[in-house]
């Protein structure tokens, strides 16, 4: 329903997702004592976010998936904006690792 950030501004769009939220297996979420739409910490080296568990099948277990841009939770915030991955030194595009643990 988001198209990056542009349609956060959209009121009929953002009730459908109100809150931040982080896309988490139900595995992962299961491992952390994490409910549906339970309130967690999504946290790396350089900070933490808190949103909602989103959990659902649209990730495969070891994956979260948030949606960068949004107002008050911005993703990018918490990831280093020269990031590389240590193995191939390749740019992360907005991937690496993190921890979502309940808030």
């Amino acid at each position: 329903m988001y198209i990056h950030s542009r349609t956060f501004r959209v009121p009929w769009l953002r009730r459908l997702r109100p809150d931040p939220m982080a896309d988490i297996n139900p595995l992962d979420a299961r491992k952390r004592g994490i409910e549906p739409n339970q309130w967690v910490e999504l946290a790396t080296p350089r900070g933490a976010l808190r949103v909602r568990a989103n959990v659902t099948e649209y990730v495969p277990p070891g994956v979260v998936n948030m949606i960068y841009g949004f107002p008050g939770a911005d993703v990018n915030d918490i990831i280093e904006p020269d990031y590389r991955d240590p193995i191939s030194g390749y740019p992360g595009f907005k991937s690496l690792l993190c921890e979502v643990r309940k808030s």
